[in-house]
């Protein structure tokens, strides 16, 4: 790698909304840097990914490829919802085609948002073969923040947090009306948002995609093979008395010692597919039963549906989780933090609420080693709901400790991983954010040399 900030190679992962923002975040973060522009649409880019896609010569078989084929394939739903034989030739073609791009030249730094597709997953994979530096920008927990996360891990990108900073940080999770970026919007969905989302996103897959694969010439692209409502009927996903299948937090009424706060996730969302180890939460709400199906029947598990996912999973879903005489489904926008007053033990895979729970000085099982699994001694590692793992010991640990731990983790920028809203933020802060992480990188690499 090269070690100076000058003249550094740079492979930027853009789509047409996102170029501009990327382009001079990269300017402010590095002296003169020569960038290359990769992206799955045609427009202003230097490499268009269709190249690989429809082009013969890299349909050869690789063996590399095909190690990693098990766990990239289950990870992208744009693959899984298409025939596996043809997903399987698509991610192939881009394997090699990124292969052959990493070969022919000598980048130092990737720059991408967090994975949450295929084409970046490969890029990292051989990036990391090659011991190249690949940097993700993504929102952080902490509303005006971004973090430096490639598959959503927490990284140091500082050496120092100020107190007054970590205290205010504690004082706002811990308030009871906390809510998350996520969620702030999504909790105020209409039944006629519903309705809206259904039809917008039909149109969408049956007639928007259909006709832009004609007209680009690109029918292979990712985001024309991406659909979610590929023959559902709203039916589905709505009815007059949807608010009927939940329950209100006042009406829940549990012993804590045996009880379970279960969130659910947006699904599906880079969170669940690309920041787990696992690929069985690929298969989110399978596991999920089949995780209650597990579950010591004298558990009470409440379960909430996240705000985001108002009507927009499946009614089965719903009612399949309330045939279980142990299972309280609460509604999607109840607020976590006045539930987490009502229980001991929360479960998760990765999110907010985890960490809204441990500054409770609640007790967090995790079914991967998620994002936080090693910043806290009360986040335990399990398979299984079992009464055992509800009574694991508690340590106290300082909440200003445990926030500062997650602090050095971000740095003020507008950034935040939406395309939608890309336009509107400037490239300044995210730049030298990535200017100063780079810096400290190099830093802490020549500490390490030093004591070698």
């Amino acid at each position: 790698m090269n070690e100076s900030q000058d003249n550094v190679r740079v492979l930027l992962c853009t789509e047409p909304r996102t170029k501009a923002f990327l382009v001079n975040a990269t300017l402010i973060a590095f002296d003169k840097p020569h960038i290359v522009c990769i992206s799955e649409f045609k427009k202003n880019v230097d490499i268009w990914t269709g190249i690989y896609l429809y082009g013969q010569k890299y349909k050869k078989n690789n063996p590399e490829f095909e190690q990693e084929w098990p766990d990239i394939y289950p990870r992208s739903l744009a693959l899984r919802v298409n025939d596996e034989k043809l997903s399987h030739e698509w991610a192939l073609r881009v394997w090699n085609g990124i292969e052959e791009l990493f070969h022919e030249n000598m980048f130092d730094y990737v720059i991408m948002p967090q994975i949450d597709r295929y084409l970046y997953d490969i890029i990292e994979r051989i990036a990391q073969k090659k011991n190249i530096i690949v940097i993700g920008g993504g929102g952080s927990i902490f509303s005006g923040n971004c973090q430096v996360a490639v598959r959503g891990e927490y990284k140091e990108v500082k050496g120092e947090v100020s107190d007054e900073e970590v205290e205010t940080r504690v004082q706002k999770l811990t308030n009871n009306q906390f809510l998350p970026d996520s969620e702030t919007n999504n909790i105020k969905r209409q039944h006629l948002d519903i309705i809206r989302h259904f039809y917008k996103r039909k149109f969408i897959e049956d007639i928007y995609y259909p006709i832009m694969k004609i007209i680009s010439h690109d029918p292979w692209n990712h985001h024309y093979n991406l659909t979610v409502r590929k023959n559902k009927r709203l039916s589905d996903y709505y009815s007059k008395d949807l608010d009927s299948l939940f329950v209100q937090v006042k009406n829940v009424n549990v012993d804590p010692k045996r009880t379970l706060y279960m969130p659910l996730h947006v699904f599906p969302e880079a969170t669940v597919t690309y920041h787990l180890g696992d690929t069985r939460f690929c298969y989110y709400e399978k596991y999920l039963l089949s995780l209650i199906d597990r579950a010591d029947p004298s558990i009470s598990i409440i379960v909430k549906e996240h705000p985001g996912m108002y009507g927009l999973r499946e009614i089965s879903f719903y009612r399949q989780l309330r045939s279980y005489p142990n299972v309280i489904l609460v509604h999607p926008k109840e607020r976590s933090n006045i539930l987490l007053s009502k229980v001991d033990t929360v479960l998760t895979e990765n999110g907010t609420v985890g960490v809204e729970a441990l500054v409770r000085g609640k007790r967090v099982l995790v079914l991967d080693k998620n994002c936080y699994y090693f910043f806290h001694p009360n986040v335990f590692l399990v398979s299984d709901i079992s009464l055992e793992s509800l009574n694991y010991k508690l340590t106290d640990y300082s909440n200003i400790e445990f926030i500062r731990r997650l602090s050095l983790c971000d740095f003020k920028s507008d950034f935040i991983c939406d395309t939608t809203k890309m336009p509107a933020c400037s490239p300044e802060q995210f730049g030298k954010g990535i200017r100063d992480y780079t810096k400290w990188l190099s830093s802490v690499s020549s500490n390490d040399e030093k004591q070698r």
